[in-house]
C-alpha cells in the first residue's frame, strides 16, 4: 500500500511539474508574441488618433447627437484597423498551434506541422480581427458621447469640447473620464491654460500607452490560446485542462484553473476571461 500510495504522489509530482514547465513555457511565448503585436496595435491606434483628432480641428457647428458619428469615416477606420492587426493575429494563432502540433509526436515516421493557413485559422484571424476593432471603436464612440454631453451640461461650446477631446480620442470611456477629471481639478487651480493643456495631454499619453498595452497582452493571449485549441483539435485531442498562475485571480482561478473541459467549452470560458490574463491550457491528463 505503502508502495502504491508513493508511486501515485511521484505520478502527481511528475504531472505538476509538467503543468508548471509548459505554463513557464507559454508565458514566454506570450511575452514574446506581445511584442510583436505591440506594435501593430499601436499602429491602427495611432492612425485611429490622427482620423478624429483631423474631424476635431474641422469641427464647425455640428449638432451634439450626430457629433461622433460624422467625427470620421467609420468603416475606413475598421477596415484600416483590420489590414493592419489581421495578419499578426494569425501569425501569433499559427505559434501556438505549432506550440503544439509539432511538439507531439503523432507517428515515428510523421512529421507533424501546423496549418495556419487552414480555413479554422483564417476564419477565427477574419472574425476575431472584426470583433477587436469593432469593439475599440465602439468603446471609444462611447467616450466621445460621454465627454460631448458632459460638456453641454457644462455649457461649453461644440468648439471647446472638440478641443478638449483631442488628447482622449483612443481612450474608454472610464479612462477619458479620468482625464477629464484631472482636467477639472488642475482648472480649480487656476493654473493657465497652456499648463493645464500640457499636463492633461501628459497624462492622457501615460493612459493611451498602458491601453495599447493591455490590448496587445490580452490579444497575444486569445490568438495564442486559439492556436492551442486547433492544435489539439488537430492532433485528436478534444479535452483540455485550464492552467493558471498561483497568483491568479479568483475568476480565474474558479472558471479557469484545474478544471478539464471540451476545447468548444474551453473557448467560451476563454472568451470570458478579463483583459490581461494569463492562464492557459494544456492537453487533459
Amino acid at each position: 500500500m505503502q508502495v502504491l500510495e508513493r508511486l501515485r504522489d511521484s505520478m502527481k509530482d511528475i504531472v505538476q511539474k509538467s503543468i508548471k514547465r509548459t505554463y513557464t513555457n507559454a508565458k514566454r511565448l506570450r511575452r514574446l508574441n506581445e511584442r510583436k503585436l505591440t506594435p501593430k496595435v499601436n499602429e491602427f491606434m495611432r492612425y485611429m488618433r490622427k482620423q478624429l483628432q483631423r474631424g476635431l480641428i474641422r469641427v464647425k457647428a455640428r449638432k451634439p447627437e450626430t457629433f461622433t458619428e460624422q467625427l470620421a469615416d467609420w468603416d475606413a477606420i475598421i477596415e484600416e484597423g483590420k489590414r493592419i492587426l489581421k495578419p499578426e493575429l494569425l501569425k501569433i494563432l499559427a505559434e501556438g498551434g505549432k506550440a503544439v502540433v509539432e511538439r507531439k509526436v503523432i507517428k515515428q515516421e510523421a512529421e507533424p506541422r501546423f496549418d495556419v493557413l487552414g480555413v479554422p485559422a483564417v476564419k477565427w484571424a477574419e472574425k476575431h480581427t472584426a470583433k477587436l476593432v469593432t469593439e475599440v471603436i465602439e468603446e471609444m464612440k462611447k467616450a466621445i458621447r460621454q465627454e460631448v454631453k458632459a460638456g453641454i451640461d457644462y455649457g461649453k461650446s461644440i468648439q471647446k469640447i472638440a478641443k478638449e477631446l483631442r488628447p482622449i480620442v483612443g481612450l474608454t470611456s472610464r479612462q477619458a473620464g479620468a482625464v477629464a477629471k484631472y482636467r477639472a481639478l488642475l482648472e480649480e487651480q487656476a493654473l493657465p491654460e497652456q499648463k493645464i493643456a500640457s499636463l492633461v495631454e501628459r497624462y492622457a499619453n501615460r493612459l493611451h500607452r498602458y491601453r495599447t498595452q493591455l490590448i496587445a497582452r490580452t490579444e497575444t493571449r486569445r490568438a495564442l490560446n486559439e492556436g492551442v485549441f486547433q492544435g489539439f483539435e488537430q492532433i485528436g485531442i478534444g479535452k483540455v485542462e485550464g492552467v493558471s498562475s498561483p497568483d491568479s485571480c479568483e475568476w480565474c482561478m474558479e472558471n479557469i484553473n484545474g478544471r478539464v473541459v471540451s476545447t468548444d467549452m474551453a473557448r467560451s470560458i476563454d472568451a470570458e476571461a478579463h483583459p490581461g490574463c494569463e492562464c492557459t491550457w494544456v492537453a487533459a491528463s
